[in-house]
């Protein structure tokens, strides 16, 4: 297999530009932030997301999601993909869970960033005090009923 037409074919000049824009965004936002280890770490997060973005296919499946109607039948390889020179083939279905693993992922790395585990927590007595005045209502409501 000749890695050198990956390097230097098609799909490096759109992927390229999608590395270039994502490292853009990321130092364009640390430029306007306080620059703090969180706004440090939301600028890496947003590069990493980008990229990752640009290559689950994402803009490939929305162009055919959105502007074609429906993706590819699972006969046609995906041969404008990277992965299709580097396997030998890719399909829609490939396609999705790969996508599918990479979007996961990205969620994956959010949810540490801005640390979901203490949103429930701070949300959990509001949570609480929300159950126990439905449980009141709802008995008073049955009491109602029995008499």
């Amino acid at each position: 297999m000749d890695f050198s037409s990956l390097i230097n074919g098609p799909m490096n000049t759109g992927s390229s530009i999608a590395s270039y824009f994502s490292f853009l965004i990321g130092f364009m936002y640390w430029l306007g932030s306080n620059k703090n280890k969180r706004d440090r770490k939301v600028s890496v997060a947003l590069t990493i997301s980008l990229n990752l973005l640009a290559v689950a296919g994402t803009a490939d499946i929305m162009v055919f999601v959105l502007w074609v109607g429906r993706l590819p039948p699972e006969n046609v390889m995906w041969w404008w993909a990277p992965w299709y020179h580097i396997f030998g083939v890719w399909t829609t279905s490939m396609q999705l869970i790969f996508a599918a693993i990479i979007f996961l992922f990205i969620v994956f790395v959010w949810t540490q960033i801005f640390d979901v585990g203490t949103w429930v927590k701070r949300l959990l007595p509001t949570y609480k005090m929300a159950r126990d005045a439905v449980r009141t209502v709802d008995q008073k409501s049955t009491a109602f009923k029995n008499e």
